[in-house]
């Protein structure tokens, strides 16, 4: 059984997957990133969610991502907090690049990632768009 994803935007809204096969759901949302009052990095946003210091995204999935017949109703964390100002930095310099993550979409349990969730790889990447 497949489960349908979505990203949260503000508190109720979704963010339809830009593609979606087999191997893969994708997903692509404007953050802004800025330096606060106190010098540290910041994101912002309305797919952003949490406080300042724990800004994160949250991938929605079974009827939390849109599919009301769905027996599951579940929220990934993925965390911003890994972004370094160099990267914000590259992405200002070149308007062709993007930041990249990737997370495993399938939880222990066999259905959608739920809590939390580690980012594969490196973490945050840039990728040429």
């Amino acid at each position: 059984m497949h489960a349908h994803f979505a990203v949260q935007h503000g508190k109720q809204a979704l963010v339809p997957p830009v593609s979606r096969d087999a191997d893969a759901v994708t997903f692509e949302v404007t953050v802004r990133a800025i330096h606060n009052k106190a010098g540290e990095l910041d994101f912002r946003g309305p797919v952003v969610q949490g406080p300042v210091r724990t800004r994160f995204i949250y991938v929605n999935s079974g009827a939390y991502g849109g599919d009301p017949t769905s027996p599951w109703n579940r929220r990934a964390k993925v965390s911003l907090q890994a972004i370094t100002t160099a990267q914000v930095d590259a992405l200002k310099a070149s308007p062709t690049m993007l930041l990249e993550a990737r997370i495993n979409g399938t939880a222990r349990d066999g259905g959608p990632v739920a809590a939390s969730t580690p980012l594969k790889g490196a973490g945050w990447q840039l990728v040429e768009a």
